[in-house]
């Protein structure tokens, strides 16, 4: 997560089984050291209440911008008027503390408790019914990277913060009797909030600050784009002694179980294996998770599938961290109910795999990052990247404003375009008006928005041999998640020049269309949107994986 290096994911080594109080860190870092304080931080928690009216606005914006319009979009047919009425997160403040601090080669980590028994005021219109929310509880560790460190004041390069893992959350409704009257909705509800925590603040996504200038060597873009240490290979083998789900008139009743495994805000299912407790998976169960922090868990859990209603919890497995999970890899891992009761056993297979510039045929696969940079649109929107099954999206963001010439400027401006009304030259047009080549240039976007910076990345997995087949599939999506523009890239072409960039995506439909909403205007490049296309920048970088 350090600014100072340029954004090339380096290869890691393999974390050593045995390794404690491990933190993250490439080949050659020496093992994190800390200690746990027991006092708790309360400078910290004072400047949170001073902090938390502002938070408050913040979290109010998220939820207008991201999660109502995914929350109506995920709802069926006569929930989709679903909105939020009233949303305050109360006058309680999260508590913070005890604090560990992780000494590493770029800086300092500091591992923070955070403990919220909110007392929100959170009003929902679910169309039907109204919906409140009285209570939020949110259980977590959240990082502070203090990195990099420099030989100037203001010594510290950058502040980062995130969660390793997705924070415990527990939402307690009121309204319409209880959650079991309305369990989807409340499901959606619930799943909605916690995917907005995940989008803002579990990795790879962080809340980045600068606090060094650029020209000191820190690059504010690089803090906010954490960069990966090394791919987990998850594969699901086989489970056995799970209990029977599933009652049956004839014959033994049985489990028709899958796996689940979550690394921060990744989750992948495996297939189902029908009518047995005792399950083999195929070679095709795998999943590539992007590790980001050694101190990251893996979430395993075994699920019965049902046709009708939701999938029932079998059993998990304790949480691992990613830095022990080698040491675990094809041993049986215990499951139970959350309790003490033993619900058999599920074995799994972990392969830690560095990332490398070369592509070679026998190569264990590959990794495509996306960098999705701007899109030059006039209203919210986000972008989705899809790979095979692998599907991942942006946060939905608006247009930045242009700012608002002066009058001086105005009217230098309109010199300008009398000018050229009369058709005088660049040179003459220059020097009347008095404007500079870019004040010319850019004289003609002055009243439109800007574009939006989305600055994200994405990391999808692929094997090798599905590099000549597959495509990446490049999708805008408006406020309301419908398409408007598209942009298809050929693997088999990524192969070949490992690193591309896409400055144009092709609109959708015609007049009338989410295209012609969101993209009716000319942009600053001075190339018609109407015309068929819209300017984006977007890098896709090809890597290929090595085991350690």
């Amino acid at each position: 997560l350090s600014g100072r290096q340029p954004h090339t994911p380096e290869p890691a080594q393999a974390p050593a089984a045995a390794e404690t109080g491990a933190s993250e860190g490439s080949s050659g870092s020496r093992p994190a050291t800390g200690r746990r304080r027991s006092e708790s931080l309360e400078w910290l928690n004072d400047v949170v209440l001073r902090l938390w009216p502002k938070i408050d606005l913040a979290v109010q914006k998220i939820i207008h911008d991201q999660v109502t319009p995914q929350l109506q979009e995920s709802l069926p047919g006569p929930f989709k008027g679903t909105y939020f009425k009233t949303f305050s997160l109360g006058q309680k403040t999260p508590r913070l503390g005890p604090v560990q601090v992780c000494q590493r080669e770029d800086g300092l980590k500091l591992i923070l408790d955070v403990d919220y028994q909110s007392d929100v005021n959170i009003d929902i219109s679910a169309v039907v019914a109204s919906i409140g929310v009285k209570s939020i509880s949110l259980k977590g560790q959240l990082m502070i990277r203090l990195a990099p460190l420099i030989d100037e004041m203001p010594v510290v390069g950058g502040l980062t913060a995130y969660f390793n893992d997705s924070p415990e959350l527990d939402l307690i409704f009121t309204g319409v009797g209880n959650v079991a009257d309305m369990p989807v909705l409340y499901g959606l509800i619930k799943q909605q909030i916690s995917q907005a925590i995940n989008a803002a603040i579990v990795l790879p996504n962080c809340i980045a600050v600068p606090l060094a200038t650029e020209q000191q060597g820190v690059d504010p873009a690089l803090l906010k784009k954490p960069k990966p240490l090394a791919m987990l290979r998850a594969t699901a083998l086989r489970a056995s002694k799970l209990p029977s789900m599933d009652w049956s008139l004839v014959g033994k009743s049985s489990s028709d179980p899958f796996v689940k495994v979550t690394v921060a805000n990744d989750s992948w299912s495996s297939s189902v294996v029908k009518q047995s407790c005792n399950p083999t998976w195929t070679d095709e169960d795998v999943h590539d998770f992007v590790v980001f922090d050694q101190d990251q868990h893996i979430w395993l859990e075994v699920y019965d599938k049902d046709m009708v209603t939701s999938a029932d919890l079998i059993g998990k497995a304790k949480p691992l961290k990613v830095s022990n999970a080698m040491a675990e890899s094809e041993k049986h891992l215990a499951l139970s109910d959350g309790g003490n009761k033993s619900c058999g056993s599920l074995q799994m297979k972990f392969q830690w795999l560095t990332l490398s510039e070369e592509v070679s045929p026998d190569m264990a696969g590959c990794v495509v990052m996306v960098e999705v940079q701007q899109l030059m649109a006039k209203e919210a929107a986000s972008m989705v990247a899809k790979l095979g099954s692998q599907e991942k999206r942006t946060d939905t963001l608006g247009p930045s404003e242009t700012a608002e010439p002066s009058e001086e400027q105005k009217v230098r401006l309109e010199v300008a375009r009398r000018c050229q009304a009369h058709g005088l030259d660049e040179a003459a047009t220059l020097k009347i008006s008095g404007l500079s080549k870019a004040e010319l240039a850019d004289m003609d976007a002055q009243h439109l928005p800007g574009p939006i910076e989305f600055q994200s990345i994405f990391y999808l997995s692929i094997p090798r041999k599905s590099l000549q087949d597959e495509e990446l599939t490049l999708t805008a999506l408006n406020a309301k998640q419908k398409p408007f523009a598209e942009g298809i890239l050929k693997m088999s072409e990524l192969l070949e020049k490992k690193s591309l960039q896409l400055e144009r995506l092709q609109l959708r439909g015609g007049e009338g269309s989410e295209a012609a909403t969101c993209c009716s205007f000319e942009d600053s490049s001075g190339y018609s949107a109407e015309g068929g296309e819209i300017a984006a920048s977007i890098r896709v970088t090809l890597f290929g994986l090595t085991p350690a």
